[in-house]
């Protein structure tokens, strides 16, 4: 049974003025992404940071101090946050409003963060969860928690300490291992979008099946505030993903001639690049590669969007037109680096499309497996298709897509669009099959 939390609500609502960046206004998955770093903020005690968030006119009621305070009595009553999952999105008026189930020590409440047409925090509030709501995802059914046991880590080296987990197996030996590389945005260790936790799945089953895993805050998740607009691909990925390799070689549990990078949709696109600097890895794993230009998935992507009945509304495409003409000013070159395309600098973009995925790839010789959701439409078959014909005459290359999966590896059916992310689910058990069946392991699957 829950328990009864009483405490004063604060709800500050009404400001309209749209500000110059307009990513989260595109979908509700740019808004909960907004929402998820203004929680991660107020938990890391990043006041100024979280006031930066807050539209210029609320500043006086919602600045840095009054923050402090608020989250001082909400940390009081409930305890150390613990971790924030999505309830929904909505829209009212021209306001986008992001509840979130907040999971604190001794309660679960919901941390409601309302944005105006763009990304400005235009109101916050906190409650109760009503009784008929979900409180858990749970554990996925092929995953057996008496056959592995969780250990905590860090990965990386001050100032850039990174808190991990490294799932191992109960029984004793010397494992092989996978090392998850995340995809893009500030990621959680586990991956969490919306109502799935991609990497937290795909780390119980492989380590119930026998196969040890690691996976890490992102570098931008924990230390984003400090980071700067200066980030690159190396600071945002590259470097933590090799000492995450360095360190699971490492460990007693570990059989250092068997450790895999598995890398989703970004992280994906640099596995092959992190098997090359690494130099030791068995092998590579990419769920949900891009093989095209970044601005040219950027723009597919857009288009999508804006085609969806949801988002018919002329004022609606309108914003998808605005962000779209942000893209073409991306990939034909006339954007000046230090210019913001959905919330990254275009330096940025231009480091990644520096990167060749397909190219690292077919410079490595270690066997390579690809995956692919039929459904997703952030990266789609289209990629897949210049991966399989890329890799035909490479050895050691085995491609697989699944029908009825999206871009977290998840079950579904009809046209994919971002709302089915925030459903509760679980990655599908048939990638982990072709998981340990690709590295030749047995097991209960």
């Amino acid at each position: 049974m829950r328990t009864v939390w009483t405490m004063t609500a604060m709800v500050v609502v009404g400001l309209g003025a749209a500000p110059d960046d307009i990513a989260a206004q595109l979908t509700d998955s740019g808004a909960v992404a907004a929402a998820e770093r203004f929680i991660g903020l107020l938990q890391a005690g990043e006041w100024n940071a979280a006031e930066s968030m807050v539209a210029p006119a609320l500043r006086e009621r919602l600045g840095a101090a009054q923050l402090e305070v608020v989250w001082g009595q909400i940390r009081g009553s409930l305890g150390e946050g613990e971790a924030t999952r999505v309830r929904g999105v909505s829209v009212i008026d021209s306001m986008r409003a992001v509840e979130l189930y907040g999971d604190f020590a001794r309660d679960t409440v919901i941390l409601r963060v309302v944005f105006s047409p763009g990304t400005e925090v235009s109101g916050f509030w906190v409650g109760p969860v009503p009784d008929d709501a979900p409180l858990a995802v749970g554990s996925p059914p092929y995953a057996v928690s008496s056959r592995f046991v969780e250990i905590d880590v860090e990965v990386g080296a001050d100032p850039w300490l990174l808190p991990a987990t490294l799932t191992v197996p109960a029984v004793a030996g010397r494992h092989p291992a996978v090392v998850l590389v995340h995809g893009s945005g500030p990621h959680d260790r586990d991956e969490t979008v919306g109502g799935t936790k991609v990497f937290r799945d795909l780390a119980w089953g492989l380590a119930t099946n026998g196969v040890a895993v690691l996976r890490y805050e992102k570098r931008t998740h924990v230390h984003g505030a400090k980071m700067g607009a200066d980030v690159s691909v190396e600071s945002e990925v590259i470097e933590d993903a090799l000492a995450a390799l360095d360190l699971v070689r490492a460990h007693p549990s570990v059989d250092p001639a068997r450790i895999y990078v598995a890398g989703h949709s970004l992280g994906a696109h640099l596995a092959p690049e992190i098997a090359r600097l690494d130099g030791r890895v068995a092998g590579a794993i990419l769920l949900a590669a891009t093989a095209r230009p970044i601005g040219a998935v950027m723009e597919d992507q857009v288009q999508y969007l804006s085609r969806l009945p949801e988002n018919a509304a002329p004022e609606v495409q309108a914003q998808f037109n605005a962000v779209l003409a942000q893209v073409r000013r991306l990939t034909s070159g006339e954007a000046a680096d230090t210019e913001m395309v959905l919330g990254a600098p275009v330096s940025y973009f231009r480091d990644l499309e520096a990167r060749d995925a397909v190219a690292e790839a077919l410079g490595i010789d270690i066997p390579l497996l690809v995956l692919q959701g039929e459904r997703d439409y952030q990266v789609t078959m289209t990629d897949f298709e210049i991966w399989r014909e890329a890799t035909r005459d490479r050895p050691a290359t085995s491609l697989v897509s699944f029908p009825s999966l999206n871009h977290l590896f998840v079950t579904g059916s009809g046209v994919a669009t971002p709302a089915e992310y925030a459903r509760p689910a679980f990655v599908a058990g048939e990638v982990i099959t072709t998981l340990l069946n690709w590295m030749g392991m047995d097991g209960d699957r």
